[in-house]
């Protein structure tokens, strides 16, 4: 815009590869100006391209710290709002407004709480119907493998091998199943990661400790399930077991 200023220093900062960080700040340029002066200076300057001129607004920011109990920090934000609230109009300056860190938190609850609760929910009802279909399944197929069992043992199958036997089936039918699970959930992880990061999750270590802990529940479930179910098999299948 026909004026020259002298560079002090310009530092180039790689960012993140993450998708949305990178959408955020891809190819934009921070000038910090040494005074006030300088920087309505560069308001005027751009203000005289009329029609050219590049939309901009002037932020003021004041930090802060609080110390208290988390209710007090949240009635300090609270009254600054309603301050805001009631004096903005009395001003020439527009666009005040508070963020606070615990009020950000109270929200940030509020929004991932539900969905938690639903996550919670939808899983443990699913797991509820999973563990019975396997369940009734093996009872029944039990009912249907005792008459082959005791033809293994009339034909000279000792008790440990047809109990052998019995322990590879029902630990194939109940761990395949939670074995294929692992599989799609790392096959899903990169979608996954892509549709956290829309909710600003970007910490990929944390979101891999939370699924591996999440599998690991679902397999001590699961191997519960196993035990109960086959003492209830073999109790089916040949009383001698």
């Amino acid at each position: 815009m026909g004026k020259e200023f002298k560079v002090a220093a310009a530092e180039k900062t790689a960012v993140s590869k993450d998708s949305y960080m990178s959408s955020m700040y891809s190819g934009v340029y921070y000038v910090v100006v040494d005074s006030k002066a300088t920087l309505a200076e560069i308001f005027n300057l751009n203000s005289s391209l009329g029609e050219d001129s590049v939309p901009t607004m002037l932020n003021n920011e004041i930090d802060y710290n609080l110390y208290g109990s988390s209710e007090d920090k949240l009635a300090v934000a609270k009254a600054l709002d309603k301050h805001f609230e009631e004096n903005s109009v009395k001003s020439d300056v527009s666009g005040f407004y508070e963020e606070s860190r615990d009020a950000n938190r109270e929200q940030i609850y509020v929004l991932y709480g539900g969905l938690f609760f639903i996550g919670i929910f939808l899983g443990t009802m699913f797991l509820m119907v999973t563990v019975m279909i396997i369940f009734y399944k093996q009872i029944s197929e039990g009912y249907d493998d005792k008459a082959r069992y005791e033809i293994m043992e009339k034909v000279g199958m000792s008790n440990d091998e047809v109990k052998k036997s019995i322990t590879s089936q029902v630990r194939m039918v109940f761990f395949l199943p939670i074995i294929l699970a692992a599989c799609h959930l790392a096959a899903a992880f990169p979608l996954l990661r892509r549709l956290l990061v829309m909710f600003n999750l970007t910490d990929v270590k944390l979101i891999v400790v939370c699924m591996v802990a999440t599998l690991l529940v679902f397999m001590v479930i699961y191997y519960i399930v196993f035990k109960i179910t086959s003492r209830a098999y073999y109790r089916i299948v040949g009383n001698q077991i």
